[in-house]
């Protein structure tokens, strides 16, 4: 089956589209209170006390192009695409509860402040690059055949003329030279005395 490009762009649209329209409309508010129900007690179990909401809640968004991601992915099993889903699902959920106590640990105790803010910066970058290593991860077939596609072929032909190179035959060692047959040697070397001799 021929892969479209545009047609995968316009299924990605066409999901994240909908789905960041209902994010923005109280999709947001409703997981944001979800995840303090069932993140904040673990939280002040590492000893948080409170986190600013907003610090942490703008940056929740990391399941609408996971999701977009693995549902319009071409070439991918339906029990690895379902199983991906669940799975990433989880490693975003605790990846939030790690931002959340990053954010506290950056800004709790010094307050808002240049070095606050350069403490916490990475935090918001890995945590907006978690969805798209964990559809990566789940899509690595898919990835590595569109990559041996763009690959130049100038630069596997050298690869392959070595090995061609090496699989050509060789010219078989005559009998006469080859260690292999002694008996080969004494004829010849009894045909010699007989030359001398004459």
């Amino acid at each position: 089956m021929k892969i479209r490009p545009l047609l995968i762009l316009v299924e990605f649209g066409l999901i994240t589209a909908p789905l960041t329209w209902w994010w923005t409309q109280g999709g947001l508010e409703s997981y944001y209170e979800l995840f303090k129900r069932l993140a904040f007690p673990l939280l002040q179990e590492l000893g948080v006390g409170h986190i600013s909401p907003g610090l942490v809640r703008d940056r929740l968004a990391g399941f609408i192009p996971f999701l977009a991601l693995m549902l319009v992915t071409p070439q991918m099993p339906l029990k690895r695409r379902l199983g991906g889903l669940g799975l990433g699902f989880v490693v975003i959920f605790f990846g939030h509860v790690a931002l959340s106590y990053w954010a506290w640990a950056s800004f709790g105790r010094d307050g808002a402040s240049a070095d606050s803010m350069a403490r916490y910066f990475p935090a918001l970058v890995i945590n907006d690059a978690v969805p798209f290593i964990l559809w990566a991860i789940f899509a690595n077939r898919f990835l590595l055949d569109q990559l041996l596609k763009v690959i130049p072929s100038s630069r596997l032909a050298p690869m392959v003329v070595s090995s061609e190179e090496d699989t050509e035959p060789h010219d078989p060692i005559p009998e006469s030279l080859d260690p292999a047959h002694p008996g080969d040697a004494k004829n010849r070397e009894a045909g010699e005395r007989g030359d001398g001799d004459d």
